[in-house]
């Protein structure tokens, strides 16, 4: 099975309606981080330029790629100058840590060290 990661870059007023989405769709699970940063959009009005956004992380099949990519993308924009950005990345290897099974194959990590 190969495997994915998206990482969006999002304004913080659009997270709610991006996971709600996702959720509503069956997407198994999603991390969001706190960052701050700069890009297109430079914040004049910080003292050190940069924007509060939110970093949005999913791993999921690569058949469900352009899905989960067309929700950001659909629940994020606002038309504005600063929406974020969307990047997908490959995935090498996914292990559950619980039980330490490798989710991309069959073998457990402890038999690959």
């Amino acid at each position: 099975m190969s495997v994915k990661q998206v990482v969006a870059i999002l304004q913080k007023s659009r997270i709610n309606q991006v996971i709600e989405a996702l959720k509503e769709t069956g997407v198994p699970g999603a991390s969001i981080s706190s960052i701050k940063g700069y890009g297109e959009y430079v914040n004049t009005f910080s003292n050190d330029g940069l924007e509060d956004k939110i970093k949005l992380e999913v791993v999921i099949s690569e058949k469900d790629v352009y899905r989960v990519v067309g929700i950001i993308l659909d629940h994020a924009s606002t038309g504005s100058e600063g929406d974020g950005i969307v990047s997908v990345h490959s995935v090498d290897e996914v292990y559950r840590v619980r039980d330490k099974k490798r989710i991309t194959g069959t073998a457990k990590a402890s038999e690959n060290a």
